[in-house]
């Protein structure tokens, strides 16, 4: 994938971070399909978008606040990875 392209299908997951229906899970496993294509099998940034995960426990189930900052956290962190890959 030639470089330009490459920017753009990253700008494109990180706009999708803002989506009404954000879907953690699918949003990972597409940007690491994504990552490994632009980057390679072996990159650390397949790793970093892996580790990415909000907090579920009973906690955040009783504090729906906690939950949408736990998310909101998931999303800064995808977005600042892709952004540093760009």
């Amino acid at each position: 994938m030639n470089p330009k392209n490459a920017i753009k299908v990253l700008k494109d997951q990180i706009e999708k971070l803002e989506a009404k229906d954000f879907d953690l899970n699918a949003w990972k496993n597409f940007t690491i399909l994504l990552l490994q294509r632009i980057f390679g099998q072996e990159t650390r940034k397949v790793d970093a978008i892996q580790k990415i995960k909000y907090d579920q426990g009973s906690w955040v189930l009783r504090d729906e606040t906690g939950y949408t900052n736990s998310v909101d956290a998931c999303k800064k962190l995808g977005r600042e990875i892709l952004e540093e890959a760009i």
